[in-house]
């Protein structure tokens, strides 16, 4: 649900998340079940979020990890220390709740050291996409798909390595075509146009990063 996302907003340079999803309702759902936890990123209030991540928790295998298409700590400017420590207080924050589990690092073992997108955009020559929620949507869906293999090596690096074998048109018209087959899913649903302001009545933890 949209009030159980993260916000990170790097304006006023706080986290704000419902911690009753987060200490009560996550924790007692079944074992055998994936949860996805949306980050989204803000630069202003008055804005759509400008970038999006996802959480992934595996309660069969007592793992979870989070998962930036762009890669480590990816922000740039003065607002990367700001998005560092948004980052390791959610890291924190879940690594409380969920005793016992272990964080798998998205990018461990991965020599590219930057996300598919960050690639797409910089190496390949591809402007901004936008597509960041594609391509966590994209992460969601290989997981739930694969969720009877096991691998030692986190989905994002596999994700990473096969398409290190792509050439730049490819992997823009891969995702565009992705970004298609998620409106067609979702045709008829009527668009969930809200204020950002919205969302702060329903949380009640705000954290300053400051």
């Amino acid at each position: 649900k949209k009030d159980d996302l993260f916000l990170i907003n790097l304006e006023n340079k706080t986290l704000s998340f419902n911690n009753n999803s987060i200490s009560t309702i996550y924790p007692n759902l079944p074992e055998n079940i994936l949860i996805f936890i949306p980050v989204a990123v803000i630069q202003s209030i008055s804005l759509p979020p400008h970038h999006f991540n996802i959480i992934i928790i595996d309660k069969q295998s007592s793992t979870y990890t989070y998962y930036e298409p762009y890669g480590y700590y990816d922000v740039a400017g003065d607002k990367k220390r700001i998005y560092q420590k948004a980052f390791n207080l959610i890291i924190k924050t879940i690594d409380d709740t969920f005793k016992g589990f272990s964080y798998v690092d998205p990018h461990k073992y991965d020599e590219f050291e930057i996300g598919v997108q960050r690639r797409a955009e910089r190496e390949y020559n591809i402007p901004n996409s936008g597509y960041c929620v594609a391509w966590c949507i994209y992460i969601c869906y290989l997981r739930l798909f694969n969720y009877h293999l096991t691998s030692t090596t986190p989905m994002s690096v596999i994700l990473n390595r096969i398409f290190m074998l792509y050439k730049d048109t490819q992997l823009l018209d891969m995702i565009m075509r992705f970004v298609e087959y998620i409106k067609h899913q979702f045709k008829g649903f009527e668009p969930d146009n809200h204020n950002l302001r919205d969302f702060f009545a329903t949380y009640d933890t705000h954290t300053d990063l400051s």
